[in-house]
């Protein structure tokens, strides 16, 4: 899910999905297969689709809907997968090799981070600010940030319970879903800078 213009996209099966501020749906982009993710950058739409027969693209998108680039990105797990976007790159879990593929925005392989937390699981991503420049990753029980300067783990967790999406605010707080897929969702917030506690859990 991305928002841009007072719009939201959100990824899903068969193509993407716009969302208005007065609440109506429509789909925008169709593919063959199941966008797993959608994220926007300067009204551009980059989507990670998952085609069953074919593996992983990396789908881009103009204004108007139309496909203008795209490049398989070979992640051999079917299993849930996400890409960010940042001003210069496309950042996306290799989960066989154990790496961050950093991609320019053309899809050239810019460098590979070395993940050890990545397995055969869902994964998600989001992306601190500047201050910090890391890429938060949550995979299977662990939740992670890595600088994308030095490729180096600034911090870990495995001390939440069941996590899974992340998403990350202005302030470089990390807002963690726990629970798994029980019915209390509950949401950790760290520190982006330290993976420290910032408030309790608190109940969706």
């Amino acid at each position: 899910m991305s928002q841009y213009d007072s719009q939201v996209y959100v990824g899903g099966s068969g193509g993407v999905y716009r969302v208005t501020s007065d609440g109506l749906s429509s789909r925008v982009i169709w593919v063959d297969g199941h966008v797993k993710s959608a994220c926007l950058n300067g009204g551009v739409i980059y989507t990670l689709v998952d085609k069953k027969d074919s593996g992983w693209t990396v789908r881009v998108y103009n204004s108007d809907y139309q496909l203008i680039r795209s490049w398989r990105h070979n992640d051999l797990f079917t299993i849930s997968n996400q890409l960010v976007v940042r001003k210069d790159s496309v950042i996306v879990p290799d989960r066989n090799s154990k790496t961050i593929i950093q991609y320019s925005l053309t899809g050239e392989v810019e460098r590979r981070i070395l993940c050890r937390i990545l397995k055969s699981a869902p994964t998600w991503l989001c992306l601190t600010s500047t201050r910090c420049n890391a890429v938060i990753v949550s995979c299977g029980d662990t939740v992670s940030a890595i600088d994308l300067r030095t490729g180096q783990f600034v911090w870990s967790t495995g001390s939440l319970e069941r996590p899974t999406a992340v998403c990350c605010d202005d302030a470089d707080r990390v807002y963690v879903a726990v629970g798994g897929k029980s019915n209390a969702i509950h949401i950790a917030v760290r520190d982006g800078r330290t993976g420290s506690g910032v408030v309790p859990l608190s109940e969706l």
